[in-house]
């Protein structure tokens, strides 16, 4: 069976628009999704990094002033724990504030201590966690 011109020209569009059919519908059977984000973290400087109380009267209550930069990409939040000697006692003025990244934070801490004398030493660990 030979084929006309016409016919064969039909037969070539049948068959380009059967394979851009195939390819329209292979195309829309998937999609791709992109992914996208932003690792972020927690990062802080505290200044001064050592606190050196001096001389302390026995008895009474000593005030200290530091700062907390967030130089991390998040929101956080402080707290704070200690090992105090005996009849010691120390507290803060934070009160659980955001601290935006950038923001520097003024904190006070007030140590008070007993009427033991001698030198002391303790250590404080400040953390921080998202908000």
């Amino acid at each position: 069976m030979k084929l006309s011109l016409g016919q064969k020209i039909l037969v070539g569009f049948l068959i380009c628009f059967l394979i851009a059919v195939g390819i329209a519908f292979a195309v829309n059977n998937y999609v791709f999704q992109e992914h996208k984000g932003n690792v972020v973290g927690i990062a802080f400087d505290v200044s001064p990094a050592i606190v050196d109380w001096g001389n302390v009267l026995a008895d009474t209550s000593k005030n200290f002033t530091f700062t907390v930069t967030n130089t991390g990409t998040i929101n956080i939040t402080l707290y704070h724990t200690e090992s105090l000697p005996d009849g010691f006692s120390l507290d803060w003025n934070y009160t659980g504030s955001v601290i935006s990244p950038g923001k520097i934070e003024w904190i006070n801490w007030t140590l008070t201590v007993g009427s033991t004398f001698g030198s002391f030493d303790f250590n404080v660990t400040i953390n921080a966690t998202p908000y």
